[in-house]
């Protein structure tokens, strides 16, 4: 199948999906409100201190990372000297 045709398929399945659902009549209450509101604030903290403590170790990673492609360069273009 091509790449064209996949998409044509996922999007008439999308569209038939969506056309065939009927409504839930769910009532989610104020709760979800408050739960957002607790969590939200938290969740933003828990991710700006993982991102601050992860920084270092991103910056040790792509540190070895590129010693390491450098090294691989070097040896390439040894085998390519005549």
């Amino acid at each position: 199948m091509s790449k064209r045709g996949g998409f044509f398929l996922f999007y008439l399945l999308f569209f038939v999906i969506l056309l065939g659902s009927s409504p839930a009549y769910a009532y989610i209450g104020p709760a979800i409100v408050f739960i957002g509101y607790l969590f939200g604030p938290i969740g933003a903290l828990i991710a700006g201190i993982l991102m601050i403590l992860s920084f270092p170790f991103l910056k040790l990673y792509r540190k070895f990372c590129k010693k390491k492609e450098e090294g691989t360069e070097a040896d390439n273009k040894e085998d390519d000297a005549p």
